[in-house]
């Protein structure tokens, strides 16, 4: 009889991952960002070959935050037709009872809300030279080649580029350091007041503090007065009884 309790509640989880395995499982679309990472990771790669996947992941968020609207556009747009394609996928397995997860339609619920940025952390970062090379010669590759895909542009720029001499690069190179100083000088102001605020803010807890402390400190003297005041009297009576 035991042999056979154990049997049956072995086979109980059996079925339950079965059924898990057997659920599909659709792949949530990539971002603007991860579109625009895989087409230019091959790029950063010939140009900076010697970076750890650390570095290189750095890299190519600062060119990403680099990038002015225009330039997101295309891998925004690629984003939201493949949003829209997966949404109506999880549309027909949810109504076929799959794709439902403990989250539900907003994932892993749960997730704590970040601390909103201060405006230093707002600000656009500068463009590069290469993304300022891009700016301007994106137009005239799409006019002499229409068909390319994005990610064939994107090589095709990039190419481009890396063909260029020191001379032709050195206006763009140019263009990008006065665009880099003054991103540091409105970069500097800005953290220069987020200091001063916080500063301001940690004398004004530092007073509420001691505030509390005064107001601590003259309930425990009254205390103590009030205590003395009735050992006193208590003395005093104990003296009119005799």
């Amino acid at each position: 009889m035991p042999k056979n309790k154990s049997t049956a509640k072995n086979s109980v989880p059996k079925k339950k991952q079965k059924t898990e395995k057997d659920a599909p499982k659709l792949k949530r679309p990539a971002s603007s960002y991860m579109l625009y990472c895989k087409a230019r990771r091959p790029e950063l790669k010939k140009e900076q070959p010697t970076l750890s996947f650390g570095e290189f992941g750095k890299a190519l968020g600062a060119d990403w935050r680099k990038l002015g609207d225009d330039d997101k556009k295309p891998f925004e747009k690629e984003a939201a037709k493949l949003k829209q394609t997966y949404l109506k996928e999880k549309a027909k397995l949810d109504g076929k009872g799959g794709g439902k997860g403990k989250g539900g339609a907003k994932g892993k619920g749960g997730k704590a809300d970040k601390a909103p940025k201060k405006p230093s952390q707002k600000l656009k970062r500068p463009a590069s030279s290469y993304m300022l090379f891009c700016k301007k010669h994106r137009p005239e590759v799409k006019k002499k080649k229409p068909t390319l895909t994005f990610g064939e542009l994107g090589k095709e720029m990039g190419a481009d580029w890396r063909k260029l001499g020191e001379d032709d690069k050195k206006p763009f190179a140019k263009e990008a350091a006065k665009l880099k100083k003054k991103y540091l000088k409105e970069k500097a102001k800005l953290e220069a007041i987020e200091k001063a605020e916080e500063k301001e803010k940690e004398e004004e807890e530092e007073e509420e503090e001691s505030e509390e402390e005064d107001d601590d400190d003259e309930e425990e003297e009254e205390g103590s007065d009030n205590e003395k005041d009735a050992s006193s009297e208590e003395s005093s009576s104990q003296s009119d009884d005799e």
